[in-house]
């Protein structure tokens, strides 16, 4: 792609025959006239249309090489899918989740850009509230009004629903931790609608 703009440039460069006659005005100014038929600037103008097309290609091509990259691409439904994967297995290693599960959870998106994920295996609010991240600090703090749930105290935040009902694990991506952002979080939870994954996983990636 490079090779193909630097071509299409040297192209327009050697093969303008445009000629120049210096005027020298009564102030004593040079100006330059170009002299060119109608058909040397329809040529003209048809390589510098070639060149324009070659760097918008480029810049096409390097933008989505690089939004595919570190998964920034905010339109399609698949690509918002793999950052939520991504932002779900970040937050499980940083609160030391990942260390209690033996399978990897099942992730979607829905309304409202919500992540959601399913650990197809119980787990007891003891186990959560006893993990600890990299600092050597507790990582879950418990639901104001329901010791079955926990959420992480990190930002995105891991909110974990069913504790200690025997059954899979399910949980949601808060966009920020509650004790820490409480009108953002309280925005989230009246609008029904977070950021996107690709945004959470932007800030993750930042951190």
């Amino acid at each position: 792609m490079y090779r193909a703009c630097a071509s299409a440039l040297s192209a327009a460069r050697d093969d303008t025959d445009v000629r120049a006659v210096v005027i020298t005005g009564t102030a004593g100014a040079d100006k330059t006239v170009a002299q060119a038929n109608q058909a040397e600037r329809k040529a003209l103008a048809s390589r510098l249309k070639r060149t324009y097309k070659a760097f918008a290609d480029l810049s096409e091509y390097t933008d989505g090489a690089m939004r595919s990259k570190t998964c920034l691409r905010k339109d399609p439904a698949t690509d918002q899918l793999e950052c939520a994967r991504q932002v779900v297995n970040i937050l499980f290693e940083k609160t030391g989740l990942s260390t209690i599960l033996r399978e990897v959870p099942t992730v979607s998106v829905g309304a409202g850009n919500w992540i959601s994920f399913i650990a197809p295996e119980p787990v007891s609010s003891e186990v959560v509230f006893g993990l600890v991240g990299v600092s050597g600090k507790l990582t879950f703090a418990p639901d104001l009004f329901n010791r079955g749930q926990a959420r992480s105290r990190t930002s995105p935040s891991l909110h974990l629903t069913n504790l200690d009902s025997h059954e899979m694990l399910r949980g949601h991506v808060d966009a920020h931790y509650w004790a820490k952002h409480p009108l953002a979080h309280a925005n989230e939870f009246v609008r029904k609608k977070t950021r996107l994954p690709s945004d959470l996983l932007s800030r993750l990636q930042a951190a």
